[in-house]
């Protein structure tokens, strides 16, 4: 049997050792008691000797298991400690990968981070452990009480210019021919339980032509954050801006009440490029 086989049974006996308590150590590494015992039989069978003495009122180490403990505890903690720094230097961020993509840049120059002391994951992953969330919407965090939360943006990731309805589903759509957006859209109609097989689409090749139509009230504009950029500078954002935007929704920015240093470092940088992240792309349209 290889040594490196037995590395981990070596680290359950080091954490009997150290608690003296099955119980103790079956908690902290969530395996049970009895799986505890199969790796100290483990460890004493390939040295071939009694290393830990268990009554049911204590357990005690035989001199062979005291002493290899005293030569294995040192390494074992130094292991632990590094995993621990790792842990607290590592800041990990949900969000929509598109967030996620404009924010990341700044962050790593104004503060040296590297993209090691980072960890990125999508918004639909989050497990509602990470450092920061942002989030379309509020999440349910009913009971959990190490977030705080703050309102990021009033703005939808799509902009919806053009004459009220009350019935999604009863409105017409233009949307410019792009990938992108044709994305953002159906994710948009997920989101609010709208099915977009029912809609009526019109298709149109550049912003000029979903203007014309827009001015003619024959449907709604749907805007996203790449054609807003695209026309902040010409002349087409003008002729749209007399429509009212209203999004369903909020961007919520949630960041752990007990932050490590890093992430506390990090937190105001967040809340400053997600506002410029809003306001660059959509100005004060909502």
């Amino acid at each position: 049997m290889s040594k490196m086989s037995n590395v981990y049974s070596i680290y359950v006996f080091y954490k009997v050792c150290n608690a003296l308590k099955y119980k103790d150590v079956s908690d902290e590494l969530n395996i049970t008691t009895s799986s505890i015992s199969q790796h100290v039989k483990k460890v004493e069978h390939y040295f071939n000797r009694v290393l830990l003495i268990r009554t049911t009122r204590e357990i005690k180490l035989t001199p062979d298991g005291d002493a290899f403990f005293r030569k294995i505890k040192g390494s074992f903690e130094n292991i632990e400690n590094a995993i621990n720094t790792l842990e607290d230097d590592t800041v990990t961020i949900c969000g929509t990968s598109s967030i996620i993509l404009d924010i990341i840049t700044p962050i790593i120059n104004k503060h040296n981070n590297s993209l090691n002391d980072l960890s990125f994951k999508h918004v639909d992953d989050s497990e509602h452990n990470e450092d920061f969330i942002i989030t379309y919407g509020e999440i349910d965090i009913s009971g959990n009480h190490i977030y705080e939360s703050k309102t990021v943006s009033c703005n939808d990731t799509l902009s919806l210019f053009g004459p009220e309805a009350e019935d999604l589903e009863k409105s017409k759509f233009i949307l410019v021919n792009n990938r992108h957006l044709i994305h953002d859209f159906e994710c948009w109609c997920e989101h609010f339980n709208v099915d977009i097989n029912k809609l009526e689409i019109i298709s149109v090749f550049n912003v000029k032509q979903a203007v014309e139509l827009l001015e003619n009230n024959i449907a709604k504009f749907v805007v996203n954050k790449s054609i807003m950029s695209n026309v902040a500078k010409g002349n087409e954002q003008s002729e749209w801006g007399g429509y009212s935007c209203k999004s369903p929704n909020k961007f919520y920015l949630y960041s752990k009440v007990n932050l490590s240093r890093n992430a506390r470092e990090l937190k105001d940088t967040i809340e400053m490029e997600l506002s410029k992240y809003f306001s660059n792309t959509k100005g004060n349209l909502c």
